[in-house]
């Protein structure tokens, strides 16, 4: 079976910030490989419901071209951060959304890189844009693998461990939880069957490395995600 591969983003990242893992991939598999053209100033928009369509319309444009230029059957959809929630809203059978998606039979996996898949981001979501229904956790029509990373920040100090613990209490967790420096590893769980846990894997790379998108990390979730699709 021939299948492409699409990377979506996360929140106030742009597609350059993929290009290596895009390239890895590609080198990995021999597969195309696309990035979601997502500029860092247009994931403000998701303070609207029409920002979270324009998103949805780009991931869409994406995978249509995937398709057309790889002439396959299949897409596997790599999602960091947030761009986890946007390809959750693409695929719910629940939307809310003035959207309508047409390629939600040929997306045939998605793993997910620290995204916020319950409580706080999804909490806001529910209240703020109505969105609770397209996030259902028991409502998704293909197999998503959480990649969680573990990073261990007791050594930091004090003022790290703070600024650690107030981003996770933003997320509804224990600021002593675990998590990537981010995202804490509850809050990053989809299906608990289907989850990927990597020691010492940051968010993003801004905060430090190796990060989910750094090549030896890239790797272990890749093999991770073949195993899957060779079941």
């Amino acid at each position: 079976m021939q299948r492409a591969i699409v990377i979506i983003g996360g929140f106030s990242t742009s597609p350059g910030h993929y290009r290596k893992m895009a390239e890895q991939l590609k080198e990995l598999t021999g597969l195309l490989v696309k990035v979601t053209p997502i500029a860092m100033t247009e994931w403000s928009s998701v303070v609207r419901r029409s920002g979270w369509v324009k998103l949805l319309q780009k991931l869409e444009a994406t995978i249509a071209e995937a398709i057309s230029e790889s002439k396959c059957d299949k897409v596997v959809i790599v999602a960091h951060s947030l761009g986890g929630i946007v390809t959750r809203l693409y695929l719910s059978p629940h939307s809310t959304l003035a959207f309508t998606p047409k390629f939600v039979g040929q997306i045939e996996r998605v793993i997910t890189l620290g995204t916020p898949h319950r409580r706080g981001v999804v909490r806001r979501l529910t209240v703020w844009k109505g969105l609770g229904e397209c996030l259902a956790q028991d409502c998704m029509p293909v197999p998503i693998l959480s990649v969680v990373g573990v990073v261990d920040y007791s050594s930091r100090g004090r003022f790290a461990n703070r600024t650690i613990g107030l981003r996770y209490r933003f997320h509804g967790a224990d600021p002593l939880e675990a998590g990537d420096g981010i995202i804490p590893i509850d809050s990053a769980i989809y299906d608990p069957q289907r989850v990927l846990t990597i020691p010492n894997a940051r968010h993003d790379f801004r905060i430090g490395h190796p990060w989910y998108g750094d090549p030896e990390i890239v790797e272990l979730w890749w093999k991770r995600i073949l195993a899957d699709l060779d079941d």
